[in-house]
């Protein structure tokens, strides 16, 4: 029987031959997909965007900067209501202001001055451009 630590350098070897593969492996997961996604306060006022989550389907008009009326949420949103998009983030990456993209969740301030957190972004499409 080898010595305990004869074992571990052994497995510790191994972790470092792989630690970089599974640190790129992580990068990948945890960075959104920019090319799908859109900055609000990029768009022209007017726009109109689906933006599809897991579990819901919200339409999002842009407006001034990051305010969009929004709607398609049932008790939330069932009407279309003035807020604000503070950005989008996932668990492991930081907030991306002013960002919608898939993979992502949305986090918007609602006119009652509720925080609300969608469930991930499925895809953004663009109904209609305002220009």
């Amino acid at each position: 029987m080898l010595p305990k630590r004869i074992c571990d350098l052994g497995i510790l070897k191994v972790f470092n031959r792989f630690k970089s593969q599974v640190s790129q492996l992580l990068r990948q997961i945890s960075t959104p997909n920019v090319e799908e996604g859109v900055y609000l306060d990029l768009v022209p006022e007017g726009t109109q965007l689906i933006v599809e989550t897991v579990n819901h389907r919200y339409l999002l008009e842009a407006r001034d900067g990051c305010h969009a009326l929004l709607s398609g949420h049932p008790e939330l949103c069932p009407e279309p209501v003035c807020g604000k998009l503070y950005g989008s983030r996932s668990r492991t990456a930081a907030m991306m202001p002013g960002f919608i993209g898939p993979g992502l969740c949305l986090v918007l301030l609602h006119p009652s001055g509720r925080f609300i957190r969608t469930s991930h972004v499925r895809e953004v499409r663009k109904v209609n451009s305002a220009h």
